[in-house]
């Protein structure tokens, strides 16, 4: 019996982080991720880059390496209050412009002000988004039910150390569960408080059971599990995607790789 209930390495846990606007603080930011191993999103707005307090777009690339760069709109608007060219426009425009500066394809993108309805997310689904952040904290570790309005589990305001002590003690070994970190780096420097971030990295870093990952990863694999192809039978599956999945056959921890097709007594 297949159960898709694994990531990496059999790991069931995973960590991701997403913030928002490119500021300056975002270097700081970066120093503390890399000395615990831990990786995030950063949803950046072109318009923003190069501006004073915010980075330079010469920079972006080195300084997130390692991590993922995301969108975030142009401009930083009311995307509710736009009319569909404009929306279109600024989804387009922040793509683009990070793609140009960044030489990657940019996968993701978060709700400014977390504001979206089904238009927008027709639109940024259509401008190749493969999944989109809101700001609707949900407090405990599922994952997303819909990777177009993905649920983070809070605001590293709402005592996230206590949740992350809660995930780290959490057992649930029916599936995959995520730990979903959001925010806005520049709260750290002007709330003068940057140990809430180092004490969480303290607390969730180095984790032997945690995948720490991306949320475009995180979503390109999930997404994976889904795409295995296996037979009415369940003796035959196939990988059709470019990436190693991990997952139970017959309560045993196995894996097919990138392009495989196999028969389960191969893989047991």
């Amino acid at each position: 019996m297949v159960r898709f209930n694994r990531y990496f390495k059999g790991k069931t846990k995973a960590l991701v982080l997403s913030y928002d606007d490119a500021q300056a603080t975002d270097r700081h930011m970066v120093e503390l991720l890399n000395e615990y191993g831990i990786k995030a999103t950063f949803h950046l707005n072109t318009d923003n880059l190069d501006r004073k307090g915010y980075l330079c777009s010469g920079e972006i690339t080195a300084l997130y390496k390692g991590h993922e760069i995301a969108a975030h709109t142009h401009s930083h608007p009311h995307m509710v209050q736009l009319p569909k060219e404009e929306r279109l426009m600024e989804l387009w425009k922040d793509r683009e412009g990070l793609e140009v500066i960044s030489g990657t394809i940019v996968e993701g993108f978060s709700y400014p002000y977390g504001e979206y309805d089904k238009k927008l997310i027709r639109l940024a689904e259509a401008v190749g988004f493969t999944y989109a952040r809101t700001i609707e904290s949900q407090y405990d570790f599922r994952l997303p039910g819909d990777f177009y309005a993905w649920h983070p589990t809070c605001h590293h305001r709402e005592n996230c150390a206590l949740l992350a002590e809660n995930y780290l003690n959490y057992d649930y070994r029916e599936g995959l569960s995520v730990f979903s970190l959001w925010g806005h780096s520049h709260n750290f420097e002007r709330e003068g408080n940057w140990e809430v971030l180092e004490r969480f990295c303290r607390l969730m870093g180095g984790r032997e059971e945690i995948w720490y990952c991306t949320m475009g990863e995180l979503a390109r694999y999930v997404r994976g599990l889904g795409a295995v192809r296996t037979s009415l039978r369940g003796d035959l599956l196939y990988n059709p995607t470019g990436q190693e999945l991990w997952f139970e056959l017959d309560g045993r921890l196995v894996s097919i790789g990138p392009g495989e097709r196999k028969r389960t007594e191969e893989l047991l």
